[in-house]
């Protein structure tokens, strides 16, 4: 309907930004492209300032756990991951797509999930001292494998099951 409305969470960083990025998979199918998927991440997770460092503390050399370690993020593509098996059609990228981000938001060369927020990546000079890690997926030898040969454009809003024999341990 063109209507815009207004979501608030206590900080802003975690339940919210996957309320608002799981809204916009169900009802804008630009969301479900590879592009649009990219360009979701970038604005409601990386510009919105989740604390990627604080929340994917914990890697393989760490055994401890931290105050604010949470997947935040994990869960959000778990969630993506339910609504892809539900409308394999309807997305134009495939689970590879979100293990790797998964892996890259713990572990990676690439300056995208370093830091907890946009002023910090650029104090950092991310941005000059790193590649993105867009510019390698889109590069056409890296997007094929994230590609979905099923995908058909659907225009339609989805709306997932959520009984729990629509749903699997991911």
């Amino acid at each position: 309907e063109g209507a815009s409305i207004l979501i608030h969470g206590t900080e802003g960083t975690d339940s919210t930004l996957q309320v608002t990025s799981l809204a916009q998979i169900i009802l804008e199918p630009r969301s479900r492209t590879i592009r649009g998927f990219e360009a979701l991440i970038e604005r409601e997770w990386l510009q919105a300032g989740h604390p990627f460092q604080q929340r994917c503390a914990q890697s393989a050399y760490c055994n401890s756990k931290q105050k604010w370690e949470s997947p935040v993020f994990l869960l959000f593509l778990d969630s993506v991951w339910q609504i892809l098996r539900q409308f394999p059609c309807s997305f134009e990228f495939n689970e590879n797509l979100l293990i790797m981000l998964f892996e890259h938001a713990y572990a990676s060369q690439f300056g995208t999930f370093l830091g907890n927020n946009e002023s910090e990546r650029c104090k950092l000079k991310l941005q000059q001292k790193t590649m993105s890690l867009w510019s390698w997926v889109n590069q056409p030898s890296e997007l094929s494998k994230f590609t979905n040969p099923l995908f058909e454009a659907n225009n339609l809003v989805i709306w997932p099951s959520v009984a729990p024999q629509s749903l699997q341990l991911w």
